[in-house]
């Protein structure tokens, strides 16, 4: 496709990332200030298993630096965000604008190419569908937050425009991962509402079961297989709906589309036969698609371990990778992460203007986890879905622990 090489651009923001987090540590070391960290311990332990993968497995240095890539980028983006000495509201702005500017690109696409999984995602040169489910529903947490917090009708209005976003991806799993964030937030939101009047509450619920109810009806109705009439704007039918969901992810197992919980199965039965690849995996970069290893093409799993399209969960790739070790100590960190952010948002929630940021990354952290055990590896593979998570999360950290003249550093969006 045409535009930016992916390679290029990822190695510009792995570049990127490296240089802003060696200034936030090189800057706390001059000062001899502490340098804040966040479930260090379970990214050194995810380290240490796979150093012990790849020497048992014979694992080359390009494997591992393409895991190590994957899995620690977004912890160092968190640990310098968090560290960062300088203001990041001009950062927050443009972080903003570029998510709003998927919403245009994803119109012209429409009425240029129409509804397709292909031919670009959103502005971003990519033939993965799944990133039409993820990023879409990630983004609709931050503004469903920002809505409960600031009572704009123009969040509500753009959490309608990404729920479009999927569905003009013609992805099915819109009408499970949207309404999950929703009601993610929204039940988060209650955690922390001890204030706001009943009625508020009641006009909340109402308008949240309205959006639910449309993303289902609108995902029926215009995702071609979800109904019976096999047509955009088709009859709704809820029951042929789920009926065709169930079918479709427990394809059977040893082909090429292989549903997703026959694909787990498969994973499950393999992982349990092969001894101490169970624990430690068969090496890290073993389930990456990259050009720098030979045979990481788009039929990697298929060849290797003859899984098909259901088998692209980050939960399996990272199983078969570091065993279930690793994904257990990635799984306890991301429970940490979102343990950590939400003990901030419970206790420190009289500073209004950091609150929604908050929900918006617990909503987040709800939805990257959903993606990684349940549905693609999207969450992990693309810095454009972590980017926005991991930033977000450094920044409601960092208010915390930080000195009150950043207290104006989190997320502030202008509208």
């Amino acid at each position: 496709m045409a535009g930016i090489q992916p390679i290029l651009s990822r190695a510009v923001e792995a570049l990127l990332i490296l240089a802003l987090f060696t200034v936030a540590l090189y800057s706390k070391t001059l000062k001899k200030e502490h340098f804040q960290t966040c479930g260090l311990g379970f990214m050194a332990g995810i380290l240490a298993i796979a150093g012990v993968s790849a020497l048992y497995n014979g694992t080359s240095l390009v494997g591992f630096a393409v895991f190590a890539n994957m899995v620690f980028l977004p912890y160092l983006l968190l640990l310098a965000i968090l560290n960062a000495s300088f203001s990041c509201d001009k950062v927050s702005h443009l972080v903003y604008l570029l998510v709003l500017l998927q919403l245009p690109a994803v119109l012209i696409k429409l009425i240029v190419i129409g509804q397709s999984e292909s031919g670009g995602i959103g502005t971003v040169s990519l033939a993965d569908g799944t990133v039409s489910t993820v990023f879409p529903s990630l983004i609709c947490c931050f503004l469903f937050a920002y809505f409960l917090y600031r009572e704009k009708w123009s969040y509500l209005w753009l959490v309608g425009g990404f729920c479009a976003f999927g569905l003009i991806g013609k992805k099915k799993a819109i009408i499970a991962f949207v309404p999950i964030a929703l009601v993610t937030v929204y039940t988060i939101y209650l955690l922390n509402a001890y204030g706001v009047q009943l009625q508020k509450r009641l006009k909340v619920f109402g308008l949240l079961a309205i959006c639910v109810c449309s993303c289902v009806y609108a995902t029926v109705r215009l995702v071609p297989e979800f109904n019976v009439d096999g047509r955009v704007g088709g009859a709704f039918d809820l029951g042929y709906a789920i009926e065709f969901a169930a079918d479709y992810e427990a394809r059977k197992p040893g082909m090429r589309d292989t549903g997703r919980l026959s694909a787990m199965v498969q994973v499950s039965n393999r992982m349990c036969k092969s001894g101490i690849h169970n624990y430690i995996g068969y090496g890290p970069g073993e389930t990456i698609k990259t050009r720098f290893l030979p045979g990481h093409d788009n039929d990697l799993n298929w060849n290797k371990f003859r899984l098909g399209y259901g088998g692209k969960t980050a939960l399996m790739s990272l199983w078969l990778q570091v065993g279930l070790v690793g994904v257990s100590l990635y799984l306890l960190y991301m429970l940490h992460l979102f343990l950590t952010v939400c003990k901030c948002y419970l206790r420190h929630g009289t500073y209004r203007e950091h609150i929604p940021t908050a929900v918006g990354v617990l909503g987040g952290v709800s939805v990257f986890m959903l993606d990684f055990l349940l549905y693609s590896d999207a969450s992990m593979q693309y810095s454009f879905i972590w980017g926005v998570l991991f930033y977000a999360a450094g920044l409601v950290l960092r208010n915390v622990k930080c000195s009150a003249r950043f207290r104006s550093c989190p997320m502030k969006v202008p509208m």
